[in-house]
């Protein structure tokens, strides 16, 4: 079930607003080394009758572009695109009313507390004492009063900076930036009030076992995260498409209890494979007002039976892996 925690990671980590050109600045030390080129996986979409093109690119919202460069099929891919499709744009202002009314979403009403929300006591005592230890709650709001979902996007930020990768150079936003600068026509795929939908329908129970997971077990969340963006820059398809997608495994089931794995599947069902559909539509969509797009959204939803790539053969569209 570690994967959970990794998507939602990546979910999260887009979702906060991030300023800058999303690229690092060189240093004497850059460019003297030679740069690492990444070769990420990359899919061109194409349908019989139609003139346009689409290319998928699967990302991952968090990482460290210090003395790197993209591979020229990438770049290529970029550069005939006149369309930059993200899930979200992370440059959308919000206004200090709209700040409060997010904040309000994280805090529980009336005398209703977080404890009220936790299976049990242990693990209740467990994420207080984390919270203190470690500064995680907000000046003038009792830390009893906030969340699970919160905390649980709190500990993302936590295993984030732990790992020395940063938002500001995840891929997306990279390319949105570069999209910006030369002015082409960007388009949102999902947006951010429809992500803060799908994450606060997510049960307590679900937020619950992330959050004990995430304590329990951090150095391992952290190493999971720097070795998927490691896997994800060498853009192994064979390794990537590995998994299935699923939280829990047939064969393991036997090991989690009937609440975990409804929690798990809820997971799947919401954060995976119902965005899946929704993304390919919204890819139809772009083929339909014929438009030749540089499609980015979250690695996962890109591969896997139930992913965009499979989801595009079935409907009937030509999807090829590029790699130069």
């Amino acid at each position: 079930m570690k994967k959970r925690f990794l998507i939602l990671i990546l979910l999260i980590v887009g979702l906060f607003t991030i300023t800058g050109c999303g690229c690092s600045k060189k240093t004497n030390e850059d460019t003297k080394n030679k740069k690492e080129i990444i070769t990420p996986l990359m899919y061109k979409v194409t349908k019989e009758g139609s003139s346009n093109t689409i290319y998928i690119l699967g990302t991952i919202h968090a990482g460290s572009l210090k003395n790197t460069e993209f591979a020229k099929y990438v770049t290529k891919a970029f550069d005939e695109s006149h369309y930059v499709a993200a899930e979200i744009d992370n440059e959308e202002d919000e206004s200090l009313d709209e700040v409060l009314e997010q904040l309000e979403k994280f805090t529980y009403d009336g005398d209703d507390t977080i404890k009220n929300h936790m299976s049990s006591e242990e693990n209740y005592n467990k994420l207080m004492k984390y919270v203190e230890d470690n500064n995680l709650e907000i000046e003038l709001i009792d830390k009893e009063k906030l969340n699970l979902e919160y905390y649980s996007r709190s500990l993302t930020q936590v295993v984030i900076e732990k790992s020395g990768l940063t938002a500001e150079e995840g891929i997306d936003e990279y390319f949105v930036n570069m999209a910006k600068k030369e002015k082409k026509n960007f388009l949102v795929v999902e947006g951010t009030e429809f992500q803060s939908e799908v994450l606060a329908s997510l049960s307590d129970k679900f937020y619950e076992n992330m959050i004990i997971s995430a304590i329990e077990n951090l150095d391992e969340q952290i190493k999971e995260l720097k070795d998927s963006f490691e896997i994800w820059k060498k853009g192994n398809e064979k390794e990537i498409w590995k998994d299935d997608g699923s939280s829990i495994k047939e064969e393991d089931k036997s090991k989690y209890s009937e609440e975990d794995i409804k929690a798990a599947e809820e997971f799947d069902e919401k954060i995976l494979y119902s965005r899946n559909i929704t993304m390919t539509d919204k890819l139809e969509e772009y083929f339909k007002d014929n438009k030749d797009v540089f499609y980015m959204v979250g690695q996962d939803h890109v591969i896997g039976d139930r992913g965009i790539v499979s989801l595009l053969r079935q409907r009937g569209y030509t999807v090829t892996k590029i790699s130069k």
